[in-house]
C-alpha cells in the first residue's frame, strides 16, 4: 500500500491500471508533493485491509468455480 501511496498515479500507469496520457489530465500528474503516507489513518488503512481480503476472497471462488 505504501507503495502505491508514494507512487501515487505513476505507480498505476506503470502496472498498466491507466496510460501516459491519463497522468496529464489528473491534478499534479497524480502525485502530491510532500504527500505523507504515515498520515493516513488506522481506520482508512483497516478499510483497505478489509477491501483486499474480500477482492481475493472473491478472486479465489471465481477460480474455484472455473
Amino acid at each position: 500500500m505504501e507503495a502505491m501511496q508514494c507512487g501515487g498515479a505513476r505507480w498505476a500507469v506503470e502496472r498498466g491500471f491507466g496510460t501516459e496520457a491519463d497522468l496529464g489530465r489528473i491534478e499534479e500528474r497524480g502525485q502530491m508533493p510532500g504527500a505523507e503516507p504515515e498520515a493516513v489513518s488506522v481506520q482508512a488503512m483497516s478499510r483497505h485491509e478489509a477491501t483486499r481480503t474480500w477482492r481475493d476472497r472473491q478472486c479465489a471462488a471465481a477460480r474455484r468455480a472455473a
